[in-house]
């Protein structure tokens, strides 16, 4: 195991640590965003339904993002036997946001999309009897 530094097939408590800030962050931008919904939602209802497709390409976006900014981190040497350098962690914790931000603002256009009628309405225009 790579980060095998107390001998016992466990990672440093520093890893451990750092790794644990990491998530801490990260739920911190979504609460963030969760705060600001209501504003988010408004401003993506106003849109119209091409330009949140288009929108919604952010949650492609910051997978890329995440992936060329992880590639970068163990490119450089910003994770060692020991857990992450300082750069390497700050780094890390910044893509995890970075990500966790443009998946949440590419998700809220889908689910509008999903969820809101088209201008059109349905091609079938017979009324429905009740049962």
């Amino acid at each position: 195991m790579a980060l095998d530094v107390l001998g016992q097939g466990y990672p440093s408590r520093v890893f451990v640590a750092q790794l644990a800030v990491t998530v801490l962050v990260w739920a911190g931008a979504i609460v963030l965003l969760v705060r600001r919904r209501d504003r988010l939602l408004e401003a993506s209802r106003k849109q119209t339904r091409g330009h949140r497709t288009l929108e919604a390409l952010g949650m492609l976006l910051g997978s890329i993002v995440l992936l060329a900014l992880t590639m970068v981190v163990l490119a450089q040497g910003g994770l060692t036997k020991d857990g992450f350098t300082l750069w390497g962690w700050l780094f890390t914790t910044g893509a995890g946001a970075a990500f966790v931000t443009m998946q949440t603002l590419g998700l809220v256009p889908l689910v509008l999309n999903a969820v809101t009628p088209g201008d059109d309405g349905s091609s079938d225009r017979k009324e429905s009897k009740p049962s």
